[in-house]
């Protein structure tokens, strides 16, 4: 793996049903890593209204904790939520910075379909993508079909009990999770792993709610 000089790890959220899929939260928190240690230095979330058709189910509002009120309140339309994210990203230095989250394979397919449901907008590849539940399973010595979730894995460090499954919460568990295999394993919980490509899916158009 190339050299990394800063770390932004992610989380989102969505609803994904017959009628289709959208992520609903974001959240990024970015950190310097100097030697072994993660030094935060900025943060991004944004809420995203559904677009017409789509529907928050009992597990969202349970779980997350996110609800109709919360969207109408907070929420922001999908194609702002574009340019907000996309923007975020590109304050970074590409070459040297890493973008992790924990079993990120939704998370992937959440940012292209933000990104380029409607048209060809980004290319996601061309961020440097980890995912620190696959790191987690080779250094831990679990099948890569069988990863845990966050909470497990955090237990395993005798990390405190998060208040998992909203994505603020998500990334911010991650973020203690990676510094605490930091501590235990060094930089190899990094630099032994090769990054992710993100293979891109069809989607329908995304309309505006």
């Amino acid at each position: 793996m190339r050299e990394v000089k800063t770390i932004v790890i992610f989380d989102t959220e969505f609803v994904s049903s017959k009628a289709g899929s959208q992520p609903l939260e974001i959240a990024m928190d970015a950190y310097e890593l100097q030697e072994k240690k993660l030094i935060k230095f900025s943060s991004f979330s944004v809420y995203i209204t559904l677009r017409e058709g789509l529907h928050l189910n009992r597990y969202i509002r349970k779980y997350t904790g996110i609800n109709e009120k919360v969207l109408e309140r907070e929420g922001i339309y999908p194609s702002m939520a574009k340019r907000q994210t996309i923007d975020y990203f590109l304050n970074f230095d590409l070459a040297s910075t890493l973008f992790c989250g924990w079993a990120i394979a939704n998370d992937l397919s959440m940012f292209d379909l933000l990104f380029n449901a409607q048209d060809e907008l980004f290319e996601i590849n061309m961020l440097r993508w980890f995912d620190l539940g696959k790191a987690y399973a080779k250094l831990n010595n679990v099948a890569h079909n069988n990863i845990p979730a966050l909470r497990h894995a955090c237990a395993q460090y005798d990390l405190p009990n998060f208040n998992f499954h909203s994505a603020v919460s998500d990334a911010s568990a991650t973020a203690s999770l990676l510094q605490a295999m930091l501590d235990r394993h060094g930089l190899d919980c990094l630099y032994a792993f090769d990054e992710v490509k993100y293979k891109r899916k069809k989607y329908y158009k995304m309309r505006e709610s």
